[in-house]
């Protein structure tokens, strides 16, 4: 099996094609010679076996709750618009919009302003 669920398929006594393309590559062949012994397509060879092989994967460290010396900026959906409407204020205090977005809803919650924000009649 391989890690695609497929089955390897034997070629030129090699236990896979890709196993096929390092040995035939390794021996100096070209792209072109190995398609035409093995008879996998050309573009088929650095699919299976790109030329450049992928860098390793490392993991990326997760962004920490609270990073240092900066509050925790919330991830929130607005619109272009809205954002737009909201670039002076921040730019004014030298900040993001989404830490100006923080900020303002902190501050409403904080201070117990969420009723005269909305000013919709609800108490």
């Amino acid at each position: 099996m391989t890690s695609n669920g497929g089955s390897s398929k034997p070629c030129l006594g090699y236990s896979s094609r890709s196993a096929a393309i390092r040995g035939l590559r390794s021996n100096g062949m070209t792209n072109r010679q190995i398609a035409e012994k093995t008879g996998i397509p050309i573009n088929n060879i650095t699919a299976l076996v790109p030329l450049t092989p992928k860098p390793e994967s490392l993991p990326t460290a997760r962004e920490a709750g609270y990073r240092v010396g900066e509050q925790n900026v919330a991830r929130i959906g607005l619109n272009f618009e809205i954002r737009q409407m909201l670039r002076p204020f921040a730019a004014k205090r030298g900040m993001t919009v989404e830490t100006l977005i923080t900020d303002l809803v902190e501050k409403i919650a904080e201070d117990g302003l969420a009723d005269a924000v909305m000013d919709d009649g609800v108490n």
